[in-house]
């Protein structure tokens, strides 16, 4: 977390307010993450159901929804580096709109 909000202020000057929310549940996603990954690094990825058949660890689950859900918020701040390419194009001189629209549509 640290290391995203020295991005932030780094990328925008301060953290606002406003993205408080947005950045608590970033936080409680990662957390569900770690501790996902820590159950699974501790009793393996799977495990001999009932039936005696291996079933994938049910903390796989919590992971993806986690990753999921963290990536989806990450978009919000344009943290990811696909992101920050969008945020340049959007930061370009659009006196040429026809150049504009080429530049956005080549970063999709």
């Amino acid at each position: 977390m640290n290391d995203l909000i020295d991005q932030l202020v780094l990328d925008y000057g301060s953290i606002n307010p406003s993205w408080s929310l947005s950045l608590d549940m970033i936080s409680d996603w990662y957390d569900v993450y770690v501790k996902a990954k820590s159950e699974i690094a501790e009793t393996g990825v799977s495990f001999m159901s009932s039936r005696g058949d291996f079933r994938t660890h049910p903390a796989f689950n919590a992971m993806n929804t986690s990753s999921s859900q963290i990536q989806h918020l990450l978009k919000s701040f344009a943290a990811s580096p696909y992101q920050k390419s969008k945020m340049k194009a959007l930061d370009k001189d659009i006196s040429d709109s026809s150049e504009y629209i080429k530049s956005i549509m080549e970063n999709d």
